[in-house]
């Protein structure tokens, strides 16, 4: 009994125990670190992959009319903060989505039909809607400058703080004077001369 007390004291007296002690706290927090930084590393990826995923349903779909899933693949990637910059969705289906906020300038909407999308704050400069259908669209504080409406259906539009300078609106049809007044800069817009508002 006295041999075991003996080595017990001995041993509390080695410096090697304390520094143990330091190491065994010091790889708990290593591996806390670790698993963090793989976890980012996931996340990145997994967000890649989503990213890959909308853009592969979006161009596949691309020409083709009907939806496609370009609605939800569109919409995760605005909510993801991905300019939609130049996108073609030309002959596509768009309905009841929230697009707001989406970056869509330069991009191809002709001959498309949608219905009940929200666009508030949305940017569509210099985009095209011509021979389009667009029924209770609300483009509320959009960027519409520069964008080509030729020919294009309009029924039941909120263009209220819309900025349409510069807008083509030659041909439409179904835009009324009072949905236009909404708008800023709708004064500047390129009209029929059967189109007048005062």
């Amino acid at each position: 009994m006295e041999t075991l007390r003996s080595f017990d004291n001995w041993l509390e007296k080695q410096a090697i125990f304390p520094i143990l002690d330091k190491l065994g706290k010091l790889s708990i927090l290593v591996a806390i670190l670790s698993t963090a930084i793989s976890y980012q590393a996931d996340r990145k990826n997994t967000i890649k992959a989503r990213h890959f995923q909308a853009w592969q349903v979006i161009n596949t779909a691309t020409g083709q009319t009907g939806s496609g899933g370009r609605e939800l693949a569109i919409r995760d990637l605005i909510k993801d903060d991905v300019p939609m910059a130049g996108i073609n969705i030309e002959n596509a289906w768009l309905q009841y989505a929230d697009l707001s906020n989406g970056d869509f300038n330069n991009s191809n909407f002709k001959n498309t039909r949608i219905s009940g999308v929200e666009f508030m704050k949305a940017n569509f400069t210099y985009a095209k809607f011509t021979n389009s259908v667009l029924i209770d669209i609300d483009f509320s504080d959009a960027v519409l400058e520069g964008v080509d409406f030729t020919n294009t259906q309009m029924f039941r539009l909120n263009l209220s703080g819309a900025n349409l300078n510069k807008a083509v609106l030659i041909g439409v049809k179904g835009l009324t004077c009072e949905q236009l007044k909404m708008a800023k800069n709708w004064e500047k817009a390129k009209r029929s001369t059967s189109f007048v508002c005062h």
